[in-house]
């Protein structure tokens, strides 16, 4: 649709010798994604999001559209004028909140101001037809000046960044606002104020814009000849989609259609798509967190942290703008971390082993210190056991006795000890600067938090540190006191989360989508001035992951860059949307697809701590007709117990009932949609 009449104008300004154009910009250069007023929402939710402030994006567009009233009303009385600035604006919110905020008046306005910038750059797109009649005009005629006009409350002095941005400042001679003036378009004011301020002949200058009464009546009573702008396509186009955006209902069926028309163009090629959502939703909440508790550095631990340390930088560069918390990476894994943390053996209990490796083997209890491999043969020939013998309660064992009366065990413990503590808090100054904060967050994909426990525990409890997990299985034994919180942002047993299960049996594959392109940390050692982390390289690791992890990382990358995208133009928070996260998880568990089952079949897991052997997710049985038989049997009488306790379609499929796994799989999928659709 032609929205104006490009060669009425252009006649126009030649035969009636035109020396300046007004022109508006906002839907006239410009047209915004979204209807006007929601970009005071979504600047809100930015606003929260970076401030911190603890209130919803709903509660901080009504106090705002109350103080612009106010000061509207105000401005009026005073100077004959309702315009008002965003510095008042701001300054006024900054009234109101300034005991909640740790923020002084200039930084709360400078944020205020940044993120209306922010999200007005996010939402704005050129209008070619309008730019293009400018570059024919000043083609035409290059004496002819162009001034915006423009009846706004950001003054130019900010206005001008976003011509700047949009990279059109050229077509432009002169920009003027109302709020800098007090008069507006509306009024009529503003024209008669530039008339007079650039001494300009009405009859020489014509306004283009796309409002009947602001851009036309009022440019007319001025006598300036107008054009109009047909602009009632765009204006269809705000009102429908105000609606749907406001409501929360409308708002999570637009959500949801988004997401899964994004899933749609990967789900051949990518298995498990869904997941970069629910790592989206992880990153987003994490950001949220880590502001409101005012952290400085978040510190993402290896392995799994490679790959959310990746989605964290990019949602801070694209949505936030800047990086406002520095993200830090660190090598360390519960085997790493565990020398340093122990304490002289006279007080040590060893329960961070303990708590979840209680039937393990001598050599397998030494594995998990760094003795070498003749220092493990003489602690071994002094208690006299068969190494690789797996004793029932260990820890309780006259074995573990022996081991700890062990000469050589209490000589090299001490020694490894030490040295690792002493090199394990050199690498933390250098990777993290560790001493600069008084608190330390670290981010990992989660379930216990040993790795954390093991961090405090070298602290001596001296230093608070804080967890942040896609999610957390609490034990009865777990660690966790005000200096050492934990919190689950997917899901956690403690409080339940609903829906946990949907998450909770589906750990593993967490864990194998999250690998790292290098080893498991081992331990630290010291080369010339650096402390270095040892890692333990793995052939068939690396080789999965660059041949598929890797790749399929990129391609998580890019469908987390099309979440942020959308999420970008909305302005509820990702919490409201937790039934339709539920949902794509479900869909993990209960219709995966042959290929994704296939994948995870595929899979060797080496447990490089407590029990160090590899895990196999697939079945070694060998076919027998009457087994067949008898695992048929079991499985169609036990199915409800298989899918209630973990990854029941993945059972089935790995012990020859694909066809039966799949069918139950959709009915339980069934059933989880409909109590969670709403």
């Amino acid at each position: 649709m032609k929205r104006i009449n490009s060669e009425e104008v252009l006649l126009y300004c030649k035969k009636e010798n035109v020396s300046t154009i007004f022109i508006d910009f906002f839907d006239t250069v410009v047209s915004r994604k979204v209807h006007p007023e929601y970009v005071k929402y979504l600047a809100a939710r930015l606003f929260i999001t970076k401030s911190g402030l603890n209130v919803s994006p709903e509660f901080l567009y009504l106090l705002r559209s109350t103080v612009e009233r106010e000061l509207s009303l105000k401005n009026q009385r005073k100077n004959g004028s309702s315009e008002f600035k965003i510095d008042e604006l701001a300054q006024a919110l900054y009234e109101y909140f300034k005991s909640r905020v740790s923020t002084d008046l200039s930084d709360f306005v400078s944020l205020f101001i940044s993120c209306e910038l922010q999200v007005e750059l996010e939402v704005l797109y050129v209008n070619e037809d309008i730019i293009d009649l400018m570059h024919d005009i000043k083609r035409d005629n290059k004496q002819i000046k162009i001034y915006i006009l423009s009846d706004f409350y950001i003054p130019k002095r900010y206005f001008k960044d976003i011509v700047q941005n949009l990279k059109i400042e050229n077509l432009f001679d002169k920009i003027y606002i109302s709020s800098d003036y007090s008069v507006t378009k509306r009024s009529g004011e503003l024209y008669d104020k530039i008339l007079k301020l650039e001494k300009l002949d009405p009859h020489n200058v014509i306004m283009i814009g796309d409002n009947q009464e602001v851009d036309f009546d009022r440019a007319l009573d001025n006598k300036i000849k107008a054009f109009l702008v047909d602009n009632s396509r765009v204006r269809k186009f705000y009102d429908t989609t105000f609606k749907e955006q406001l409501d929360n209902k409308l708002a999570k069926n637009k959500f949801d259609q988004d997401v899964r028309l994004i899933l749609s163009k990967y789900r051949k090629d990518v298995v498990f798509p869904e997941v970069p959502v629910l790592l989206y939703a992880f990153t987003e909440k994490l950001y949220e967190q880590l502001i409101k508790e005012d952290f400085k550095q978040v510190v993402f631990c290896s392995k799994e942290g490679f790959f959310l340390k990746q989605l964290f930088d990019l949602y801070q560069k694209k949505y936030i703008g800047e990086e406002i918390v520095e993200s830090r990476y660190i090598k360390v894994s519960r085997r790493s971390t565990y020398t340093p943390s122990l304490k002289p053996l006279r007080n040590e209990k060893f329960d961070i082993l303990f708590r979840q490796y209680k039937d393990i083997s001598v050599e397998q209890f030494l594995k998990n210190f760094h003795f070498t491999d003749s220092q493990r043969k003489q602690i071994l020939s002094e208690i006299d056991i068969k190494i690789d013998r797996v004793i029932k309660d260990f820890h309780k064992s006259k074995w573990f006795k022996k081991v700890l009366n062990s000469k050589t065990f209490k000589k090299y413990y001490e020694i490894y000890r030490q040295n690792q503590k002493k090199l394990f808090q050199k690498y933390l100054e250098a990777e993290i600067s560790s001493n600069k904060f008084k608190k330390l967050v670290f981010v990992d994909v989660g379930w216990k938090g040993t790795i954390q426990d093991n961090i405090y525990r070298f602290f001596n409890g001296e230093k608070e540190v804080s967890g942040k997990y896609l999610g957390l299985l609490f034990q009865p034994e777990s660690v966790i006191s005000y200096k050492n919180s934990k919190e689950g942002l997917l899901f956690t047993n403690n409080p339940v989360s609903k829906n946990i299960q949907v998450y909770s049996r589906m750990t593993s594959l967490f864990e194998i989508l999250l690998a790292a392109p290098h080893g498991s940390a081992k331990l630290y050692k010291q080369e010339g001035t650096k402390v270095l982390a040892i890692t333990e390289e793995i052939e068939l690791e690396e080789q999965r992951y660059r041949k598929e992890i890797g790749p399929l990382q990129e391609q998580y990358l890019q469908i987390f860059q099309e979440i942020l995208d959308i999420r970008m133009l909305d302005h509820h928070k990702i919490s409201s949307y937790q039934n339709l996260l539920d949902i794509f998880m479900a869909r993990i568990q209960f219709t995966p697809t042959k290929k994704e089952l296939k994948f995870f079949a595929d899979t060797e897991h080496y447990e490089n701590f407590g029990l160090f052997e590899y895990t196999r997710f697939s079945s070694d049985k060998k076919f027998s007709p009457v087994r067949y038989i008898k695992d048929f049997l079991y499985f169609v009488l036990s199915f409800k117990w298989i899918f209630e306790t973990g990854w029941g379609v993945y059972r089935f499929y790995i012990n020859g009932f694909p066809i039966l796994g799949k069918a139950l799989g959709f009915i339980y999928y069934k059933k989880f949609f409909n109590r969670n659709k709403t």
